[in-house]
């Protein structure tokens, strides 16, 4: 039997001798793992396929109850990701995500979308962690675990000089409101993902640095912004992922 998948490589391992085991992450069945034939191969002509980020038609065939793949056609391979250790970072935060994500037959159409579209922005835009932060926020609220930056969940106003946050409700509060027991939270962290979560994921392509300077109006906000969603993920849906710690790591560093 044959299948046909558009999918994203998210994983690759050896297998064998020469051979590699793949998982894919596919627009139409969730989570599918697949073994590619001779992917070790200097002249192996699917070797391609078998490299995390490859995004591409994958056609499957299954024999002895495993699917082995027969056929690849590319549609991007994001290499611009391997020449800045900033935006592999960043991807590879993405690609983590997903692999702790996405199941086998749960189809999670908008998360494969948001996913290609977010690789895209990190690998063209000129603030890839930028982009990371926005598809942090985005892809929580896909699975369920999505949180509103935007006004009080109390009064429905907008915080202003002081911020706390409502993990319970998921969602921030004033200081009006504040009644004790919550975390404070930096206003520029709270307006930086807001903005960026506002914007299309289209607008975090642009190469030009000088298009972001409405959301960056503060050094580190980036940093803040990613340290209260890796520990909001923790919190909220047990989700911890090692890049988003070292990519922290080497903030604090600089």
């Amino acid at each position: 039997m044959t299948q046909k998948f558009n999918a994203l490589c998210i994983r690759s391992v050896s297998w064998r001798e020469s051979d590699k085991l793949i998982s894919l992450f596919t627009l139409e069945n969730g989570k599918v793992d697949c073994v590619v034939r001779g992917a070790m191969g200097a002249k192996s002509k699917w070797r391609f396929a078998a490299e995390p980020f490859c995004f591409a038609e994958y056609v499957l065939t299954e024999k002895f109850g495993k699917l082995t793949l027969s056929e690849a056609n590319q549609i991007d391979g994001f290499y611009g990701l391997r020449y800045d250790m900033d935006k592999l970072y960043a991807a590879s935060a993405v690609l983590e995500f997903v692999r702790q994500c996405v199941y086998e037959n749960v189809r999670s159409y908008e998360l494969f979308l948001l996913t290609v579209s977010s690789l895209k922005a990190v690998e063209t835009g000129a603030y890839p962690y930028l982009s990371l932060v926005r598809y942090l926020a985005e892809a929580l609220k896909l699975i369920g675990y999505g949180a509103r930056f935007d006004v009080c969940h109390v009064c429905g106003e907008k915080p202003k000089d002081r911020v706390f946050f409502d993990f319970d409700a998921a969602a921030p509060v004033c200081e009006d409101c504040f009644a004790g027991g919550l975390s404070e939270m930096r206003t520029s962290t709270l307006s930086l993902i807001n903005a960026a979560i506002a914007l299309p994921v289209d607008h975090f392509k642009n190469p030009d640095a000088s298009a972001y300077a409405e959301i960056l109006k503060e050094d580190r906000s980036v940093y803040f912004a990613l340290k209260f969603l890796a520990y909001y993920m923790d919190i909220k849906a047990g989700i911890t992922l090692r890049s988003v710690s070292d990519i922290l790591g080497d903030f604090s560093e600089k």
